[in-house]
């Protein structure tokens, strides 16, 4: 991948580093155990297991499967100007990329559902959770990752769960791991470089699994429905309504669903 240059206020972003690894067998959440100031910027931790996983909106992540990578990742941006919007769908098309790179008969069947997961046909295999903070000036973000590898069953009341493989691959996850790790550095400079983002969006639409879909969505006091048209430069949802009235989401509420393809 070809990553334009930079300019020089930017280059003092603190990317993953490889020397800052961090591996723990069991834990109650990878997120809030990167939180501590006591590790700095570019460390990372992949975990066996985690106990209280965090999802959005208050929601608990829970890892399933026999083979998976529970990862999270802190990285330092030295400026406040920058679209961090668009954080959770470019750390999704890293996802991607590090799982082509890994395994490249998944290039045309992955999928980014806005605004955080990755679907493998209709079937969620990975989901993002960044948090993030502002201190003394600095744009400080938690990149929390689950991706379900394999597993022999699908607990109860996770209908739409999957897995990438059918059989089992145990060489497969250090191999996406250091794929991934590499992959978001990567693309937090392409989200830095406003060279590069339109670039990216077209790809991330190209790939949006709710691309021309009818989806139902909340507009105010009431629940609308429209077909996805795009995204816009900072990473929102682009929907139209028959009547031809456009809305931008900024991220999804309890009524927002897909409905059917348009």
């Amino acid at each position: 991948m070809r990553v334009l240059p930079l300019p020089d206020r930017l280059m003092s972003i603190v990317l993953l580093d490889y020397r800052k690894k961090i591996f723990i067998d069991i834990i109650d959440s990878t997120n809030t155990y990167l939180k501590n100031p006591a590790f700095e910027p570019g460390s990372w931790i992949v975990a066996n297991s985690q106990t209280e996983g965090k999802g959005r909106n208050n929601r608990k992540w829970t890892d399933i499967g026999d083979e998976k990578i529970i990862f999270s990742g802190k990285i330092q941006f030295n400026t406040l100007d920058l679209p961090f919007t668009l954080l959770p769908i470019f750390v999704a098309k890293a996802i991607v990329m590090a799982t082509v790179k890994s395994r490249p008969e998944f290039e045309t069947v992955l999928k980014v559902k806005w605004p955080n997961d990755i679907y493998l046909y209709d079937r969620k295999v990975s989901g993002i959770l960044v948090e993030s903070e502002i201190i003394e000036n600095k744009f400080i973000a938690i990149i929390g990752i689950g991706i379900n590898i394999f597993g022999s069953y699908l607990p109860g009341g996770l209908e739409s769960a999957g897995y990438l493989l059918e059989h089992s691959d145990p060489v497969l996850k250090n191999v996406l791991l250091e794929n991934l790790v590499l992959s978001i550095n990567e693309h937090i400079l392409l989200m830095a470089n406003k060279n590069t983002i339109q670039t990216e969006i077209s790809w991330l639409y190209d790939r949006l699994y709710q691309k021309d879909k009818l989806i139902a969505f909340d507009a105010g006091t009431s629940i609308m429905q429209g077909k996805v048209i795009g995204l816009t430069e900072q990473g929102f949802l682009l929907v139209e309504t028959k009547s031809g009235s456009r809305y931008e989401l900024m991220d999804t509420t309890p009524n927002f669903k897909v409905l059917k393809d348009e």
